[in-house]
C-alpha cells in the first residue's frame, strides 16, 4: 500500500509531531510513505525542521515552497508527483490540503480515493464558539470545508468532539467520518525531586480558546492561601498582551510567569506540582498526553476532547466549564493531598500505555485505509 500525505507546513507543532512519530510506524507495517510538504515564503526557513526531520526517517518529502497559498502551481506539482508514482490513496491534512486535494480531483478526474484528517476546524471559530454547533453560512473556512467535503471519499477525526463538530455543522455525514485518537511513543522521563513546591503550569498558545485567563484569574483566588504561588505560562502567541493586562488587574504579576515557547516541555512538568489546561475546548491536545508521560497530575475544564482523553477522578480532574471557583477549589484539593497527586498521577501514566500508544494508533490508520480501500 503506498500512500502519498499532504499537508502545508508552517513550522513544527502538533501534527507535524504527529507525523514523525506516525510515518515511520507505517513504513515498519509496510505501508510505504511519501509526503508533500507546502510552506510559503513568508514562513522563512521554520517549515525545514520538520523537512529535514522526515528525511531522516527515511520518508520521501518534497519541498514545495511558494508566495501564497492560491497559486496554481501548487496544484500543478501536486499533480506531477501523483503522475509519477502509483498511490493508493492521497492523504490530505488540514483546511488547505483538502481545498488542494480536491480541486486536483476535479481537474484530473483521477480515481485515487482522497481521505482526510480533522485535526481541528476553524480557529476564529473555536475562540468565538468552542465546540458548540453555530453554522454560519457566510463563514469562508465553512463554505470551503463543505466544498471539499464533496470530493474526500472519507475521513478520520482525532477525537470524537472533532467528529461531532463536523457532523453538527452538517459538513461531514456520520458514515463517513471515523475516529482515531492519538498516541505516541513517549520516552520514559527520568523522576527527578525537583518538584518546585505550589507550582502551576499551563501549556499552550497564547489564544483565546486556551483560557489562560480564566487560571489567571484563579490565582488571585489562591493567593490568599498560597501567597508563594506560582503560574509558568508556557507559550507565545497574540493574547500576551492582554493577558499581561489581566495579571495586573487582580495584583498577581510577580505570581505569573509568562516564559515564551520552549520546546523543551518536559523539563517544566517535572518541575511543576499540577497541569492546567483550561482550554473552552480542544481538537485533541497532546500536551494531556506529555502530561500523563511526565506524571504530574491534571485538572481541565470538561470540554471536548479534554473529556475523551481524561476519565475524571481517576486520570485527572475534570471541573465545571469556565468556572473559575470550581477551577479553585480542584486545585486546592490538590495542593493539599499529595496521596491524591500520585494517584493521578500513576493512573495517568497507566492509561497512557495502554491506551494512548502509537500501536493501537498504527494498527487502527492500517485499518481505514484498508476499509476504505475495500480490502
Amino acid at each position: 500500500m503506498r500512500i502519498l500525505f499532504i499537508q502545508k507546513v508552517k513550522g513544527l507543532a502538533g501534527s507535524e509531531k504527529y507525523f514523525l512519530e506516525m510515518l515511520p510506524a507505517l513504513m515498519k507495517k509496510g505501508i510505504h510513505c511519501e509526503f508533500v510538504s507546502v510552506r510559503m515564503f513568508n514562513d522563512n526557513d521554520k517549515p525545514l525542521i520538520f523537512i529535514k526531520s522526515l528525511r531522516k526517517l527515511g520518508i520521501k518529502t518534497y519541498d514545495l515552497s511558494f508566495k501564497n497559498s492560491y497559486d496554481y502551481r501548487i496544484i500543478k506539482n501536486l499533480s506531477e508527483i501523483i503522475k509519477e508514482n502509483s498511490f493508493d490513496i492521497i492523504h490530505s491534512h488540514l483546511i488547505h490540503a483538502d481545498i488542494w486535494c480536491s480541486i486536483y480531483k476535479i481537474f484530473s478526474r483521477n480515481k485515487i480515493p482522497l481521505v482526510s484528517t480533522k485535526h481541528g476546524y476553524d480557529e476564529k471559530y473555536i475562540n468565538k464558539y468552542g465546540f458548540k454547533v453555530k453554522i454560519n453560512y457566510f463563514s469562508k473556512y465553512y463554505l470551503l470545508a463543505l466544498f471539499c467535503e464533496k470530493f474526500i471519499d472519507r475521513s478520520f477525526a482525532v477525537s470524537n468532539g472533532i467528529k461531532q463538530l463536523f457532523t453538527g455543522l452538517k459538513i461531514s455525514s456520520e458514515n463517513k467520518i471515523d475516529v482515531i485518537h492519538h498516541g505516541f511513543l513517549y520516552e520514559d522521563l527520568k523522576q527527578t525531586n525537583s518538584k518546585q513546591e505550589y507550582q502551576l503550569l499551563v501549556v499552550g498558545r497564547l489564544i483565546p480558546f486556551k483560557g489562560h485567563r480564566y487560571l489567571i484569574e484563579s490565582i488571585a483566588e489562591l493567593i490568599d492561601f498560597y501567597p508563594k504561588i506560582k503560574l509558568l505560562i508556557l507559550g507565545s502567541g497574540p493574547e500576551k498582551i492582554s493577558l499581561k493586562k489581566i495579571t495586573k488587574k487582580f495584583n498577581v504579576e510577580k505570581n505569573v510567569i509568562f516564559t515564551g515557547f520552549d520546546s523543551n516541555v518536559n523539563k517544566y512538568l517535572c518541575e511543576s506540582q499540577i497541569l492546567v489546561v483550561p482550554s473552552i475546548s480542544e481538537g485533541f491536545g497532546l500536551v494531556f498526553l506529555e502530561g500523563y508521560n511526565a506524571k504530574i497530575p491534571i485538572i481541565a475544564f470538561d470540554v471536548p476532547a479534554s473529556n475523551e482523553i481524561i476519565i475524571n477522578n481517576e486520570t485527572g480532574i475534570l471541573v465545571k466549564p469556565y468556572s473559575t471557583k470550581d477551577l479553585t477549589v480542584s486545585i486546592k484539593n490538590l495542593f493539599n493531598n499529595s496521596s491524591e497527586q500520585k494517584r493521578l498521577a500513576t493512573n495517568g501514566y497507566k492509561r497512557l500505555k495502554e491506551y494512548f500508544n502509537i500501536e493501537r494508533m498504527v494498527n487502527e490508520t492500517i485499518s481505514f485505509y484498508k476499509n476504505v480501500l475495500n480490502l
